[in-house]
Order: structure tokens, then C-alpha cells, then sequence
């Protein structure tokens, strides 16, 4: 692996660039020390998948849940809970 100060990652960024493209791993040093380490990216799982028709994207987004349980009382909920857990709504012991 090719050792890198920061200081030339940062005047020759795109050569580096370029070395990681061809599957080159980079480790960045500042003061001799590594304090990262740039390597090619991996193709995403889910593209493949996509690609061959085993996965469809999604079309819209999910509703967040605070949104959906917006629409119910806290009470609600407990009451719920303790009705399914002891027979009885909470507060009437």
C-alpha cells in the first residue's frame, strides 16, 4: 500500500485519485503517521439486483413512525399494553 502525506493528497489530489480508480489502496499520512486509508469504492449489492429484475427501487418514501403514531394517545397505547397484559386499563386498580 503507498504511503501519502496529506500534503501531497492535497496538491496532486487528482493523481491519487486516479491510482485508487485502478484498484490502488492509499494511505494518507500526517507527520509519518497513517490517519487514513483511501481504497476503491465497492459496487453496491442492491444494483446487481436490481439489474437483473430480482429488486425493484422503492418509489416513495416510508412514513416516518413518530408520524404514524402521532395519530394515537400516549394513553391509548398504555391502556393497551395494560388491558393485554393484566385485563384492565391503567389508573382503575
Amino acid at each position: 500500500m503507498r504511503q501519502v502525506p496529506i500534503r501531497e493528497l492535497n496538491q496532486h489530489t487528482a493523481d491519487v485519485l486516479a491510482r485508487v480508480e485502478m484498484g490502488e489502496r492509499v494511505a494518507i499520512t500526517r507527520n509519518g503517521r497513517r490517519v487514513a486509508i483511501i481504497e476503491p469504492a465497492q459496487p453496491d449489492p442492491l444494483d446487481g439486483l436490481v439489474e437483473s429484475g430480482e429488486l425493484r427501487p422503492a418509489r416513495g418514501s416510508l412514513p416516518l413512525f413518530a408520524e404514524s403514531a402521532a395519530t394515537t394517545s400516549d394513553s391509548a397505547g398504555v391502556d393497551a399494553i395494560m388491558v393485554d397484559r393484566y385485563g384492565e386499563p391503567a389508573g382503575d386498580g
